[in-house]
């Protein structure tokens, strides 16, 4: 939520905080999240080397992981569009859309759904993106469906950047 709300120097420190923890307590899980959560606000800092280098520390932590692991392939994707190698980035979003779309997913989901239709889109390949795109807006919406609270469905809609930033997208590209 840090990161989110343009406090990237406090969420830095409490996610590496964070891994830290993890890594003493023997808990892989919780430090690969952690390094997924420094790559994208390195990214966030416009410092994509950065992103790729925590996404690929990330991924090697969660290799017996593979939702999470997926989290850490799209947030090198992302950071690899960013460094302009685009053909490498694409490679990375397929492997990590697969991992989601096999039903292996947890909470990082919505971003490899974004990351694979932002990749597709860079890499030229307009409908696919098209397509990925809805496919990511339509899961969003049922998420939000069960949610019965009206301002905490419009929170999550509106106020996550990955669920606002897709539905924009998804908005924008339907042409």
């Amino acid at each position: 939520m840090l990161s989110e709300r343009g406090r990237l120097a406090e969420a830095s420190i409490e996610a590496a905080r964070a891994e830290e923890q993890g890594r003493a307590h023997g808990g892989h899980r919780i430090a690969g999240a952690a390094e997924v959560h420094r790559s994208g606000i390195a990214y966030r800092r416009g410092d994509f080397v950065e992103a790729e280098a925590l996404s690929r520390k990330a991924e090697a932590t969660l290799s017996n992981v593979p939702p999470l692991r997926a989290g850490a392939m799209a947030s090198r994707a992302r950071a690899l569009v960013a460094l302009g190698r685009v053909e490498e980035a694409l490679v990375e979003a397929r492997r990590a859309n697969a991992i989601v779309e096999s039903g292996k997913h947890e909470t990082l989901d919505k971003l490899v759904r974004l990351v694979h239709a932002e990749v597709l889109w860079a890499a030229g390949a307009k409908g696919e993106a098209r397509a990925a795109i809805e496919k990511a807006r339509a899961e969003i919406l049922r998420s939000a469906d069960r949610i019965g609270e009206p301002e905490l469905r419009r929170s999550f809609l509106e106020n996550v950047e990955v669920h606002a930033r897709t539905i924009a997208l998804a908005a924008a590209w339907a042409v």
